[in-house]
């Protein structure tokens, strides 16, 4: 009896489970591929020239949509795809640029300084960013100011590899 029972067990023992490796692969998957509850758009607006002219959005799941519209190589709807690595930069980048505390125009809150800038031609880029039931929206001229919203630009463009839609226009 000692030994059919001992050959049951041995039947269906598979071996010791390694450090890094999860013990119910199963339900580690389904936790690995939740998606972020993160969406960051960018909308490049129009110029006076030939600004590409795009929006392409970010979601939490990895999923990468682009809508061409003018003075890029791919006009249209596009798709692309982000690793968890990436949106975990992404997440970190809005941390660190503090972007929901950013106002409207880009710049962190001070109660000694105002600024103010105007300048004409140029492309605008808008950040928009939900995070679960939070939305904050970004609009940067593009005006020279070293904003620390252009690291978040400039990071998602890069992310998204938004150079081969945008082409060498």
């Amino acid at each position: 009896m000692r030994v059919v029972l001992l050959v049951c067990l041995a039947a269906c023992w598979t071996g010791p489970v390694a450090a890094d490796e999860p013990a119910h692969p199963a339900a580690a998957t389904t936790t690995a591929s939740k998606p972020l509850a993160l969406e960051v758009t960018l909308e490049r607006s129009p110029c006076m020239g030939r600004c590409p002219t795009y929006t392409v959005t970010i979601h939490g799941d990895g999923l990468v949509t682009w809508n061409g519209i003018a003075n890029v190589e791919a006009t249209g709807q596009r798709t692309g795809h982000v690793t968890r690595k990436q949106l975990g930069e992404l997440d970190r980048t809005l941390a660190a640029i503090r972007f929901f505390d950013l106002d409207n125009q880009g710049n962190l809150p001070s109660p000694r300084t105002f600024k103010f800038s105007m300048c004409t031609d140029t492309s605008h880029a808008i950040v928009t960013v939900k995070r679960g039931a939070k939305l904050h929206r970004v609009d940067d001229p593009q005006c020279g100011d070293e904003l620390p919203v252009e690291q978040l630009e400039l990071l998602i463009d890069r992310l998204a590899n938004t150079r081969r839609w945008i082409g060498d226009q």
